[in-house]
């Protein structure tokens, strides 16, 4: 189980510089949060999500990386709602 954004490629040529990742079509956990009634939320999906951010964070402090910018927009979510941790580059 992959909790971390995969790293595909990356593009360093003037005036183009970008990085290249999977796409996730669930985006982030910050807009699907925002488009949720509140208080709505299954219990079992809230535990999955605390969980699979949980699992990442693990990951990334056993590989002695920190991680310093976790916040919802930096989270996606894949078809599955399995939450991927991204933007590693700026921290």
């Amino acid at each position: 189980l992959l909790l971390i954004m995969q790293f595909i490629a990356a593009c360093k040529k003037p005036p183009v510089f970008c990085i290249i990742t999977k796409y996730l079509a669930g985006g982030s956990l910050a807009k699907f949060l925002h488009h949720q009634q509140p208080d709505i939320l299954p219990l079992k999906l809230v535990l999955k999500l605390a969980l699979d951010i949980a699992r990442g964070m693990q990951y990334l402090n056993s590989q002695g990386i920190l991680y310093r910018d976790l916040k919802s927009k930096n989270l996606l979510l894949g078809e599955d709602m399995c939450v991927k941790v991204v933007d590693l580059y700026s921290s």
